[in-house]
C-alpha cells in the first residue's frame, strides 16, 4: 500500500481531493503537524532525525529551478502557477540579484 503524507500545507487547510484516485491506487493518507507538539517533543524528533539521516548529504539538497531578481517576483509566481518550473525558484535580493543576472541561472 502506498502512502501520501501531508506536511506543511502553505495553501491553508481546505482543498479538493480525488477520492477515486486514492481508492484505485490503494493510497493511505496521513497528516502531520508540529504546532500541537511540545518543545521537548520537537527536540526529540530532531535528534532522532539527525541520528538516522545525514543532513549534509547532497541527496537532500533542494532542487533549484532558477534564480530571479526579486523585481521579477510576479514572473516567478506565474511560473509556479503554471507548473513551468521544476524545483524551487529563488528570488535574489541586493548584491545577489546583480551577481546572478550574469550567471545564466536567472530567467
Amino acid at each position: 500500500m502506498m502512502q501520501a503524507i501531508l506536511v506543511g500545507r502553505l495553501g491553508g487547510g481546505h482543498g479538493t481531493l480525488d477520492l477515486e484516485m486514492f481508492s484505485y491506487r490503494r493510497l493511505a493518507l496521513h497528516g502531520v503537524t508540529f504546532r500541537t507538539r511540545s518543545t521537548q517533543d520537537k527536540i526529540a524528533l530532531v535528534a532522532a532525525l539527525r541520528a538516522d539521516v545525514d543532513l549534509d548529504s547532497p541527496v537532500l539538497r533542494p532542487l533549484i529551478d532558477g534564480i530571479m531578481p526579486w523585481t521579477e517576483a510576479n514572473a516567478a509566481q506565474i511560473l509556479m502557477r503554471t507548473n513551468s518550473s521544476l524545483g524551487k525558484i529563488v528570488l535574489a535580493v541586493g548584491d545577489a540579484a546583480a551577481e546572478n543576472s550574469n550567471t545564466g541561472n536567472s530567467y
